[in-house]
């Protein structure tokens, strides 16, 4: 029993380190090739660091984050949005300038966003469309660039379809206002002309 709790922390060791190797290397490498993908100043998640399980430093942020990546992969594959959401915003929040975060999280608000069967979610849709931007835009690996322009760009016909409605909208109700306030005019007018004339033959009767 002793021996199999050894092999367990000794795999779950091995898995950080591994974990920890590969998220510096991801890291060196996407600050190199994608400078520009970084939350700029968005916060995403206001969940704190596990530093009784990571520690505390960059390293282990970095390695927290890879980790959650993980996660949140097997969690869009189980069909679990919001969870994967959860945790990939806490993962880009971790590492702002891994691109893979930012494509994980994407893809789960986009999921969100797709599976909601009431009105526009226009907060979501906000969002979705800043995550695949910011991939499209400056992320270096073709293949999310690719699909980031793909997504982008339908989310992007939704937003200027609901813009167009929404013109459409004020401008009935502006319409609608305004011949309101054309008929209480007309109606005071032919209030005026009522009373004048019923003036007129009070006086014609007196005379």
């Amino acid at each position: 029993m002793a021996i199999n709790r050894y092999n367990k922390i000794k795999i779950l060791s091995n898995t950080i380190i591994a974990a920890f190797i590969a998220s510096a290397q991801s890291n060196v490498l996407a600050d190199s090739i994608s400078p520009n993908v970084s939350n700029k100043g968005h916060v995403y998640s206001k969940a704190t660091p596990d530093i009784s399980f990571y520690g505390t430093g960059i390293g282990a942020r970095y390695t927290e984050a890879s980790v959650l990546r993980m996660q949140v992969e097997r969690a869009l594959q189980d069909g679990k949005t919001e969870e994967a959401i959860a945790k990939g915003k806490k993962a880009v929040q971790l590492d702002p300038g891994d691109p893979s975060g930012h494509f994980l999280l994407a893809k789960g608000l986009t999921e969100k966003f797709y599976a909601n069967k009431g009105p526009v979610d226009e907060a979501l849709l906000a969002e979705c469309l800043r995550e695949w931007m910011l991939i499209w835009r400056h992320d270096a690996d073709q293949f999310e660039q690719w699909e980031a322009k793909i997504q982008a760009r339908k989310l992007m016909k939704i937003a200027k379809l609901l813009q167009k409605d929404k013109e459409i909208k004020a401008k009935q109700e502006a319409e609608a206002i305004a011949e309101t306030r054309q008929k209480e005019e007309d109606g005071n007018s032919n209030s005026s002309e009522k009373k004048a004339i019923a003036v007129k033959k009070k006086r014609f009767l007196l005379f």
